[in-house]
């Protein structure tokens, strides 16, 4: 797969409720999911743009004698906060990221959604952006390729579009204002490691570059079901030592299921015991089931 290449077409956005260093799709209370529960993370298509966060490091000068003697790099200050634009106002995206519910109860045939504001301790969550991406490695240079940065853990707020009489282009567009945070884990819970060689085996965000976008889809085994269906298509059906094309976990290990249909998007599995966690990040096209 390409090592180098040219950025274009910023596509999706997908959100997830974090616990534990697993992702768990949109649930309500990750904490607490249900034997025998399905989530998938949650998908937005009218993304704009988004102001990846640059890293901020503190730097030493060094002065005598009237004059620059030399500088120093230091470590990471700060990593930032940063913004992704959005097309539409989206109230369960909002709700997922605040922890507040989309009410469609107190008034029949209205929706009712808020900042929730007075929430000190905002939910756990994860993010991926994915876009275009061209190679310009050799052997793959030219090819039409697709770049996810991943951000496994952080937490954030959906902001209220902008009012405005002005025409143009999206006057009113919305804004998610995500602040990333630092794991030493995938979403699937599998540990990074010396595979990536970062500093404390720690990381605020993965790039992977694939022939596709990735997803997520988290299932809660009850020690009954053999089997869990992934959100969309995945492009491939290939299980080996779940690490091939995918990173697929059970209980936080990298282990392979029995098999994956790319049609029904079923993932087979051997029963287990309850409460065992499976989560696939996988390549697809967003293809419905």
């Amino acid at each position: 797969m390409s090592v180098k290449g040219n950025v274009a077409a910023f596509t999706y956005l997908q959100v997830w409720r974090a616990y534990q260093g697993r992702a768990y799709g949109d649930v309500a209370d990750p904490e607490n999911v249900a034997a025998g529960t399905t989530t998938h993370a949650y998908l937005v298509r009218d993304g704009i743009t988004a102001s990846i966060p640059q890293v901020q490091r503190e730097i030493a000068s060094f002065r005598g004698g009237g004059r620059l003697l030399g500088t120093m790099q230091l470590g990471v200050s700060d990593i930032g906060a940063f913004d992704v634009g959005l097309a539409t106002y989206d109230a369960k995206l909002r709700a997922l990221v605040n922890g507040s519910n989309v009410d469609t109860t107190s008034i029949t045939n209205v929706t009712i959604s808020g900042t929730n504001v007075m929430r000190a301790d905002t939910p756990a969550i994860g993010m991926m952006l994915s876009t275009r991406f061209q190679s310009r490695s050799a052997g793959t240079d030219g090819d039409n390729l697709w770049m996810t940065l991943l951000f496994p853990a952080g937490q954030g707020d959906v902001m209220t579009p902008a009012l405005s009489q002005d025409g143009g282009v999206n006057p009113s567009a919305s804004m998610l204002r995500f602040t990333p945070s630092l794991t030493n884990k995938f979403p699937t819970g599998i540990a990074l490691g010396t595979n990536q060689a970062f500093e404390d085996n720690r990381a605020e965000m993965l790039v992977l570059v694939s022939a596709h976008p990735m997803a997520l889809t988290s299932f809660v085994a009850d020690g009954i079901l053999t089997q869990y269906i992934l959100g969309y298509r995945p492009k491939y059906s290939t299980v080996t030592s779940g690490i091939t094309n995918h990173q697929i976990a059970k209980n936080s290990v990298a282990a392979a299921p029995t098999s994956i249909n790319t049609t029904t998007g079923v993932v087979v599995i051997l029963a287990g015991a309850s409460a065992d966690v499976h989560i696939a990040l996988y390549q697809t096209g967003f293809v419905a089931i």
